[in-house]
């Protein structure tokens, strides 16, 4: 596109990324400039409200001033997020939907610590995975926006980005209103979770696919904290009596 190449040189970019529709690159002469070198902290550990600890990694502007930070979450481990590789169409063999955390190096040059935990019991944080998006998931994002906001390095001023999971967890942190939680950017996202796993009324296995992309260390079913072994084989039971669910192997397996 024309006049791209002086965009180039005022925007500190030496080309747009081609993941950038080129609808939305007006003036890129106004983007923040990336002026800092990245500063990397891997497996720093903080403790949750209950004593539980979670493993971060950090990446922040290598500069003495405090900045703001950008918090990161999804249950597919911390470190993937990190790869260092380009963007890749869904149509890509190496196309993995579970990288979504965002362009680390393009936010911590520009003046912004991204931060990436391994929620509960995924990866090398401890206690128990309870399943996406389950509310002690979410009062765990309260609690590492809270503790994000006291390191001597931050402003006080914490977001949240991502896309899909990343995005859809971001209504939910929201919802619990952290203090210094100051806006979110959720991209893919969806506000109606029921649909999530039952498109149309119809159960699928989308939500079931999930486990299988979480590394997690220690598995426990939500459904396993609100019903006893008994009511949930019961429960189990009877839900195989739905023809929707008769028919998939995946949901009739265990």
């Amino acid at each position: 596109m024309p006049g791209f190449e002086s965009f180039f040189e005022k925007s500190g970019l030496d080309r747009i990324p081609p993941y950038w529709d080129a609808r939305y690159t007006k003036n890129l002469e106004k983007l923040s400039k990336p002026i800092y070198r990245v500063k990397e902290e891997r497996d720093v550990w903080m403790a949750l409200r209950d004593g539980t600890k979670l493993c971060v990694d950090v990446f922040r502007p290598d500069t003495t001033d405090k900045v703001p930070a950008l918090l990161t979450w999804a249950a597919y481990g911390k470190t993937i997020q990190s790869m260092k590789r380009g963007s890749l169409p869904p149509e890509s063999l190496l196309f993995d939907h579970s990288l979504e955390a965002g362009d680390i190096d393009f936010f911590v040059k520009r003046g912004y610590a991204f931060i990436i935990p391994d929620p509960r019991g995924i990866g090398k944080s401890e206690g128990e995975f309870l399943g996406v998006y389950n509310p002690q998931e979410q009062q765990d994002t309260y609690d590492v926006i809270e503790w994000l906001a006291q390191l001597p390095w931050c402003t006080g001023n914490v977001a949240m980005a991502g896309y899909s999971y990343f995005g859809i967890i971001q209504m939910l942190a929201a919802a619990q209103q952290p203090p210094h939680l100051r806006c979110i950017m959720p991209l893919s996202f969806t506000d109606d979770y029921y649909q999530h796993g039952y498109y149309g009324g119809v159960a699928n296995t989308y939500m079931s696919m999930y486990w299988e992309l979480c590394p997690a260390n220690n598995p426990v079913p939500w459904s396993t904290k609100l019903y006893s072994a008994e009511e949930l084989k019961r429960k189990m039971s009877e839900r195989l009596q739905d023809p929707d669910i008769a028919v998939n192997s995946y949901l009739t397996k265990i």
